[in-house]
């Protein structure tokens, strides 16, 4: 039996994180902050994937995104109504939670990616001494040409920025986007006035990230009203404490599941497809299935997912 283990990210981890494979967009050199998914057997412990978790965006540095919305221009006398839709630069969406910088194993299939998404959705659920935030928000990478070249940012960016946008994000990382926010247009954009090239690639998905893409849809996290200034990149958002109430542990998302508590610790085992989530502490004792070798030598206090892979 195999246990997939979330956890955060230790410093000796750093040379086989380097190693996984990045989404388009992600940029995991910063150990900052950084949770990684593994398998553990009886002798054996690989590193599935990594992804990072930020509390609250914006904080520090505004991030600035396109809102897309929409006016309307009637004049009923004349039988006139014309709705156009708009591109508007906001920050409406600072102080959300993020999830972002995907990295996973060549073999890695959608599970580790659901895997990540559920265990950084709990990380952020279950934060102790820290306001649990509302909204959660994943930025996915938009439409590229395959030299590289970005049909949204050609046709509205670079005439408010001439430099190379992937010159900007290997110098400054993905906080370019709001020092070249500054340079672009504060009032609404009618998109209309984009050539169809850009405007098709409004919201589209690099198909690299196609299977991230599905696992935040499997799990709610659906595309907003708002895509990145760059790529024009939707950007997905759920509700976090209406995902918590859905995915409770509690509720009993898998038959034969068992809830057992042990002081200050939580375990719930589920025969079969199961999954056991553990919250250790210092004074706890090993109850049930927690004394399997898999399950001991956890530091104190330390927050650990874990899922049984038969």
């Amino acid at each position: 039996m195999t246990l997939w283990r979330f956890r955060a990210m230790r410093e000796p981890d750093a040379a086989a994180v380097a190693m996984l494979r990045p989404f388009p967009r992600s940029h995991i050199a910063d150990a900052d902050a950084m949770w990684v998914a593994e398998s553990v057997g009886d002798d054996t412990c690989r590193l599935l994937g990594a992804v990072r978790v930020r509390q609250e965006i914006g904080l520090q540095e505004p991030r600035y995104w396109y809102h897309l919305g929409c006016v309307v221009h009637a004049a009923p006398e004349l039988g006139l109504f014309h709705r156009e839709r708009t591109l508007l630069l906001a920050s409406d969406l600072t102080g959300a939670a993020e999830i972002a910088d995907v990295a996973v194993c060549a073999d890695a299939d959608i599970r580790v990616l659901r895997f990540l998404l559920r265990g950084a959705l709990e990380t952020l659920s279950s934060c102790n001494g820290v306001t649990r935030p509302g909204r959660v928000i994943v930025e996915l990478p938009g439409l590229r040409e395959a030299d590289g070249r970005s049909p949204f940012w050609h046709h509205l960016g670079r005439h408010f920025y001439s430099g190379d946008p992937a010159q900007a994000e290997a110098h400054l990382g993905p906080a370019w986007r709001s020092h070249v926010a500054a340079l672009l247009p504060r009032h609404p954009l009618h998109v209309s006035f984009l050539p169809e090239e850009a405007r098709a690639a409004i919201g589209v998905v690099c198909p690299l990230a196609s299977a991230w893409q599905q696992a935040l849809d499997e799990a709610g996290c659906i595309a907003g009203e708002h895509v990145t200034v760059d790529e024009a990149g939707a950007v997905h958002e759920i509700d976090l404490p209406r995902w918590a109430v859905r995915h409770c542990w509690q509720r009993g998302d898998w038959p034969s599941a068992t809830c057992l508590a042990a002081n200050q610790a939580l375990l719930i085992v589920a025969e079969g497809q199961s999954e056991v989530y553990r919250i250790p502490s210092a004074s706890e004792e090993p109850v049930g299935q927690a004394k399997s070798a898999q399950l001991q030598g956890l530091p104190g206090g330390e927050r650990v997912r874990w899922r049984l892979d038969d």
